[in-house]
């Protein structure tokens, strides 16, 4: 008996190859759930395999006590999630909120009929096509960005605002540079916010068609955002102030 003990990893091994998938389930005679099984068998589980992770769904998780709990611990301690915003769930809104908090490793797909909210849209979510050539190249795309996920210092629109939230707070001469370009960034965001709200339009990061040739710009009817201007004032505010350390590498 002891012996078997010492073979089994510890809940917190387990955790560290776990995938937690949060998605729309539906009933199981449901469109929606044949969906989640066909993602599940024919791209995640796959994709997850080459990476050494297993997988895990809500519906999937068969061990005894409360299955609420269970959930959010999965949600918390998982080395990855994958979040579904298929149809815009509730309960997925919510848990992917959660795991937002915790800054921790997450990866956002959904169908292309999919209006997402701006704040979400803007952290590289993949769209894909519900079709058999669409699920090729969701698992392309899902193998590009887990990797970078999890190598990369993952930030979201919750991190991001408590670190605005903590520089804008602290009064000193090493903030101040950071303070001049958050609250511009801050301004050109709402405005975006706005003209996304009142025409109901959706800027996709991931497939913009109104980048120059060198990729320094995007623009729409109503504003242009100059990405090679921002990263200037950045490295400029560097060359001046070797203590401060911004990132001058501006996701796109």
């Amino acid at each position: 008996m002891s012996e078997k003990n010492e073979d089994k990893p510890s809940k917190e091994e387990q955790f560290e190859k776990k995938c937690f998938f949060i998605t729309p389930i539906g009933n199981k005679d449901s469109e929606e759930f044949s969906k989640l099984e066909g993602i599940t068998d024919n791209v995640i589980k796959p994709v997850l395999n080459e990476i050494g992770l297993v997988l895990e769904v809500a519906h999937s998780i068969d061990s005894i006590g409360s299955i609420t709990d269970q959930i959010f611990e999965s949600i918390v301690r998982s080395k990855l999630v994958i979040v579904n915003l298929t149809g815009l769930n509730p309960n997925v809104m919510y848990e992917l909120a959660v795991r937002h908090s915790f800054g921790k490793a997450c990866v956002i797909i959904c169908e292309d009929s999919t209006n997402l909210p701006f704040d979400i849209l803007a952290d590289r979510t993949i769209f894909f096509e519900d079709s058999i050539k669409g699920s090729g190249e969701l698992k392309i795309e899902l193998s590009k960005k887990i990797k970078a996920s999890l190598s990369e210092e993952n930030d979201n629109p919750v991190t991001r605002a408590i670190g605005r939230a903590e520089i804008m707070n602290t009064s000193t001469v090493e903030n101040t540079p950071y303070k001049l370009i958050l609250s511009e960034i801050e301004s050109l965001s709402k405005k975006v916010d706005r003209i996304d709200n009142d025409k109901n339009n959706r800027i996709r990061f991931s497939n913009l068609e109104n980048f120059n040739k060198d990729g320094n710009y995007l623009s729409s009817d109503n504003v242009k955002v100059d990405f090679k201007n921002i990263q200037e004032i950045i490295e400029d505010t560097n060359s001046k102030n070797a203590s401060l350390k911004i990132n001058t590498k501006i996701k796109r």
